[in-house]
């Protein structure tokens, strides 16, 4: 796909000028492999979710650098819960 001048100017202005962000980046989890009628199997198959949770993190800086566009908020959906 080619773009047009004016498109990458209109770009660059939003981004100088016109402080143009992403306002929200989401990682929905599906925490059915954790599901047991006993809550402490539950809590330890929860808790491989941490670097996960940790990664997604790291990851929103990475994208945020590498295209030089600021992401306001990072949150995580869990469900079912």
């Amino acid at each position: 796909m080619r773009y047009s001048p004016e498109e990458i100017l209109e770009v660059v202005n939003m981004l100088t000028r016109e402080d143009l962000d992403i306002r929200s980046v989401t990682l929905s989890i599906n925490t059915l492999f954790a599901s047991s009628h006993d809550g402490r199997v539950v809590l330890d198959r929860l808790s491989t979710l941490e670097r996960i949770m940790s990664r997604f993190v790291e990851a929103v800086y990475l994208v945020q650098e590498k295209l030089g566009v600021r992401i306001v908020t990072k949150r995580i959906a869990i469900s079912p819960v």
